[in-house]
């Protein structure tokens, strides 16, 4: 492939910080999801496109979806081969890990949207337990101690991105130590939507604690068949910590740090602790020094801390620890924040949240460790040892206490949740770029499974075009850049100059020309903006749009008809969009009935037989339809068609692939998996093959007939659609002029504006495709007789027979 041999992996990068930029959205919601508005990130966007209605998300979505999905997918087989891409070296968002008590070398680690995983050699592999599990949202393991072979993880993620907004899934138990695990029954309840943390009694083997984000902390006394609320913190509760004297200590997100004694009758205290006005709180006590507590707060706006509290005299007395050093960011507490203290060691404590600080001298003096990568939820002791984990949104690290400045492991290798947002596929070969929630954009050079970096920040959309030869990446907000040859360029000043800088979306997509790759159309929430040469300059195609574009389709010429779409279901059409002047956009909404609207289209794809042909995926939850075909939509009569067939209610379709040998082949990006259909959206099947994740995007190369699936939570995918048959009866014979016949080396059609060219053999196996040529080199063919299928500029289709001499 050209492209890996341009890019520069050593060029400085140009996208320079992790960190959001402030941003706001209007929502119907009654109330933000998001802690603290001035940094939504992508949640908020989410939250925008995914909303009812009434401005809300309900529960229960995952079960309502895996129970009106069709279990029988043998009765449809689309692909040959299903295999996963990658990342084998770049984990994801990880809040959740235990040391098998059993087992030091078992380690078991949930992703916030990849699932439970296994590693049994110390984290050097990663094997995922159940992908298809009715969530992989895992926010907290915990394994009882007097049964090493039961293990429990909560569900539901409280902060920001996809899983925040869809609810988890109750908790789930193992009775295998791990091997497998099964939903407790009646714990799907809406205390259980969000939570922190799990942790199981260290003095009771019937009992364990749930730590809710809205109902309190919840305790069961008989290992998950009934569980009841023993503590309400009116809001919630972020950190439980039963300790082996059998006191079990609270974080009560902004209300406090509490405590109660498991022998007593669940009498909860507060701790006098002198601090107030806190955005969140955790708690770390010593289990070799039952004295020692330290407890920690966040500010207000969640964006550092207010101190690091410790007390000697087991709570009765709390003093103030060194503030840590102005190296170690606190930035997001409200996201990312975590306190441990090691098991046989009081004075070696962790306190990090955007960085990872600690401390070796009990609080009197802070240091920055050696960062594996940003943003740290939570740490993990390994017992007997002086190895620690470090959980973040890169995933798992392991360090030592007397290397913590020096040296970091990375524990990654094939521990594959990360968190795609969108990506797209080379020419040829395996390679791919992908933009991946805080892992950056990244490629799979030589099309292997190991990724690397190309720009910094949130990865966002990409493309790169028909030759191999110009990369787009971006980052959040727009950060939009361009390398043709290797060579970089900024191209997002001259586009912010152009539309501002108050619209992007967190996330924003952006698509180029399939047959010009300096054809680029960038939508914003007001406008959308063309540039045809590569973004060196940006041009107003549209005036000011009523309602939030966001996708954009066009048709694969080099002056191109164009649709986009978006919020509240708006869709324009523009013709000869390359040189259109702006204003020239067409209300195609107001020709729509009355179930196509109020949805949001967040994907838009042409026909590959019939450009007057799109689809479009409507990206929110809705009982409306989700999937509509619009036929002579380049007319002032376009036809709306709802395929969306026995999809599962209210299923948001994020995007679409149509087979190009046989339209009624139809592939959609959910947010519950990878679905199909082979007789145009009549009946839907569930690929079985493909985790149970939320799908950002779904890119078909029709050179050689693969789809590139990108998810949030479960890296990428290839799908190989099998081989292109048709009958041979059904190709007809409509006498178009292709000379001469027979040819040795050029054909030549005329009296036809060619838009596509097939070529079959006598089998019906498609040999040869070529698009806008009137001209085809069948020189490679073998001789013998072919069927020659050729489709112009108006979708018709004439097909006849040639002779390769």
């Amino acid at each position: 492939m050209i492209i890996s041999k341009k890019i520069n992996l050593g060029v400085t990068l140009l996208i320079a910080s992790l960190i959001v930029s402030p941003l706001f959205f209007t929502v119907k919601s009654k109330k933000s999801y998001f802690e603290p508005e001035t940094h939504p990130g992508y949640g908020e966007q989410f939250y925008q496109i995914k909303q009812n209605e009434n401005g809300e998300i309900p529960r229960g979505l995952w079960k309502q979806w895996d129970a009106q999905t069709p279990k029988f997918h043998s009765k449809i087989d689309f692909f040959k081969e299903v295999k996963e891409l990658g990342p084998s070296n770049i984990g994801g968002r990880t809040r959740a890990l235990i040391v098998d008590a059993a087992n030091a070398n078992h380690f078991i680690a949930g992703g916030v949207s990849g699932g439970i995983w296994n590693s049994y050699d110390a984290g050097k592999t990663w094997i995922p337990v159940d992908d298809a599990a009715s969530t992989l949202s895992v926010t907290g393991i915990t394994q009882n101690p007097f049964n090493p072979n039961e293990i429990y993880y909560s569900t539901g993620e409280r902060s920001t991105g996809v899983y925040i907004n869809y609810d988890g899934n109750g908790i789930f138990k193992s009775e295998d130590g791990g091997k497998s695990f099964f939903q407790i029954e009646g714990s799907d309840i809406t205390a259980f939507d969000k939570t922190w943390d799990i942790a199981y009694s260290q003095t009771d083997s019937n009992t364990f604690y749930v730590a809710s984000i809205t109902g309190g902390l919840f305790r069961s006394t008989d290992k998950g068949k009934t569980f009841k609320q023993i503590f309400n913190t009116a809001s919630e509760a972020c950190d439980v910590d039963p300790m082996p004297n059998g006191r079990v200590y609270i974080a009560g997100g902004k209300k406090g740090i509490y405590y109660f004694d498991e022998a007593d009758d669940i009498t909860v205290q507060k701790f006098n602790i002198p601090v107030s006005s806190f955005n969140r709180c955790l708690v770390a006590a010593s289990e070799s020094d039952s004295n020692i507590i330290y407890a920690a707060f966040a500010n207000t706006a969640g964006d550092g801390i207010i101190g690091i509290y410790k007390s000697i005299d087991y709570g009765e007395n709390w003093a103030a620890t060194t503030m840590p050093v102005s190296s170690i960011s606190y930035d997001f507490t409200w996201y990312c924040f975590t306190l441990g203290v090691h098991p046989t060691n009081p004075d070696f404590v962790i306190c990090a949240a955007q960085d990872p600080g600690y401390s070796s001298n009990g609080g009197q003096s802070w240091g920055r460790m050696k960062n594996g990568h940003a943003d740290y939820h939570n740490v993990t002791f390994i017992p007997n040892s002086n190895d620690f984990l470090m959980l973040c949104d890169g995933g798992i690290y392991k360090l030592n206490t007397a290397t913590v400045t020096s040296k970091v492991i990375d524990l990654n290798y094939s521990y594959n949740v990360t968190q795609f947002y969108s990506g797209f596929y080379s020419p040829t070969g395996d390679e791919v770029v992908a933009g991946a929630q805080d892992n950056w954009t990244t490629m799979n050079n030589n099309g292997g499974s190991s990724f690397s970096q190309i720009l910094s920040g949130d990865g966002a959309f990409n493309a790169i075009d028909n030759t191999g030869e110009i990369l787009y990446a971006s980052s959040q907000n727009g950060n939009l850049r361009r390398s043709s040859n290797g060579t970089w360029f900024n191209i997002y000043n001259s586009l912010a100059a152009t539309v501002g800088t108050q619209d992007f979306w967190f996330i924003n997509p952006f698509e180029i020309n399939p047959t010009d790759g300096m054809q680029v159309y960038f939508p914003t929430k007001k406008y959308l903006a063309r540039s045809i040469n590569g973004g060196n300059n940006w041009q107003l195609l549209t005036n000011q749009i009523a309602g939030s574009v966001f996708s954009v389709g066009m048709t694969p010429e080099d002056n191109p008809t164009l649709y986009f779409g978006g919020y509240s279901s708006i869709l324009y059409r523009i013709n000869n969009a390359k040189t259109a002047t702006t204003g020239s956009e067409f209300r195609m909404y107001t020709l729509s009935p009355a179930n196509a609207k109020g949805g949001f289209i967040g994907n838009i794809e042409i026909d590959p037989d019939t450009n007057s042909t799109i689809y479009l995926a409507m990206s929110n939850i809705s009982t409306l339809p989700r999937i509509w075909k619009v036929r002579n939509a380049n007319t002032s009569n376009p036809e709306w068609v709802d395929i969306s067939g026995n999809l599962p209610q209210s299923l948001p379709v994020n995007w679409i692939e149509v087979d190009p040998a046989n339209t009624e082949n139809i592939m959609i990006a959910t947010d519950y998996g990878l679905y199909v259909t082979g007789d145009g959206g009549k009946f839907w099947y569930k690929e079985e093959s493909i985790p149970n994740v939320y799908i950002s995007m779904i890119r078909l190369r029709e050179s050689d007939r693969r789809l590139y699936i990108f998810t949030y939570g479960r890296g990428a995918w290839i799908a190989q659609l099998k081989d292109e048959v048709v009958k041979v009866d059904q190709i007809v014979n409509k006498n178009p002029v292709v000379y001469p016949n027979p040819s040795k080396d050029v054909i030549s059609i005329s009296n036809i504006d060619v838009q596509k060219v097939q070529i079959f053999n006598l089998k019906g196996v498609k040999v040869s495709e070529n698009k806008a040529a009137n001209s085809i080199d069948v020189s490679s063919l073998t001789e013998g007789i072919y069927f020659i299928r050729i489709m112009d500029r108006n979708g018709k289709e004439t097909t006849t027979k040639f002779v390769k001499n």
